[in-house]
């Protein structure tokens, strides 16, 4: 696991893979994943990630995607 520090993220899950969701919560945590907040009935985890774990986080089965969460949003 990285030690460089943790962003939030946003993951989102296939809901053809909803049958193995708990092998897939389980796995994106092995790779350094922190769950903070599960909206499983519309397939998003809310957690933290170091920015070089994201890849792999993206690679595991049963993930749609891996949003790290912007702060750089300028005033319109």
């Amino acid at each position: 696991m990285s030690k460089s520090p943790k962003v939030n993220v946003s993951v989102l899950l296939d809901p053809e893979s909803s049958a193995r969701r708990s092998k897939t919560i389980t796995a994106l945590i092995d790779k350094g994943f922190e769950l903070r907040e599960s909206l499983e009935g519309i397939g998003v985890l809310l957690g933290r990630a170091a920015p070089s774990e994201v890849n792999a986080l993206s690679a595991v089965a049963g993930v749609l995607s891996v949003e790290i969460e912007r702060s750089d949003y300028a005033p319109q």
